[in-house]
């Protein structure tokens, strides 16, 4: 067996392996990694305040209490996004998401905005 062989037989090894793998989720709670197909990227977010606003690459997408259920996914086009989570008197967050034919999973808690106070 040549080693490139042994590389190809391993490759359904890896790709078994994968499928299987498992990330750490809120509460200790380990969700199995989510395929979807190549041509998406899903992404299941679990955020507060409920009333926070969640945006994609700047276009709304719903509320944190609705986009927080356990049965929801935003399926959004493989690549790389912005993704922003924003409500009054809170900071905001932004971080990027990328990839394609996975599901990734996001918590969000956001923190009081405190105003400045002058001496």
């Amino acid at each position: 067996m040549t080693l490139m062989q042994a590389v190809r037989s391993l490759k359904g090894v890896f790709v078994l392996l994968l499928v299987g793998c498992q990330a750490s989720g809120p509460g200790g709670a380990r969700p199995a990694l989510k395929v979807v197909d190549a041509k998406h990227l899903a992404v299941r977010i679990d955020c507060r305040p409920e009333e926070a606003e969640v945006k994609v690459d700047g276009v709304l997408q719903g509320t944190c209490k609705l986009l927080s259920r356990p049965e929801i996914a935003m399926q959004l086009a493989a690549g790389t996004h912005e993704l922003e989570v924003v409500a009054d008197g809170y900071r905001s967050f932004r971080s990027v998401v990328s990839g394609k034919g996975i599901q990734e999973s996001l918590t969000v808690r956001l923190v009081p905005h405190m105003p400045r106070t002058v001496e």
